[in-house]
């Protein structure tokens, strides 16, 4: 019997749908970058597991500890909102 294929990795799934909505290449890059600095900021739990909380305080870390300035801190707003749109992470409203 053959095996079961695996399931992409969430990484590569969020390209394929960046890929969908035609953003740019370093676009993707760039919010594939930031999807895994909020993963390792939680220390490597999967978005579907986190809420709002969770982004607000990745994004509370941004802003005090990390210092990014306006218009890269835009881009790690969106990040989240991405992963909630392509069904990665779950909408907001819910808190754990």
């Amino acid at each position: 019997m053959p095996a079961e294929p695996r399931s992409k990795k969430l990484l590569d799934q969020v390209r394929d749908a960046v890929r969908l909505k035609h953003y740019s290449y370093r676009t993707e890059q760039t919010y594939v970058q930031w999807i895994r600095r909020y993963i390792l900021f939680h220390s490597k739990r999967h978005p579907q597991e986190m809420g709002v909380p969770h982004i607000e305080a990745f994004l509370t870390h941004l802003a005090v500890q990390g210092q990014v300035c306006g218009l890269h801190s835009e881009s790690g707003i969106e990040c989240p909102a991405l992963l909630v749109s392509t069904g990665f992470a779950d909408a907001p409203g819910r808190s754990d």
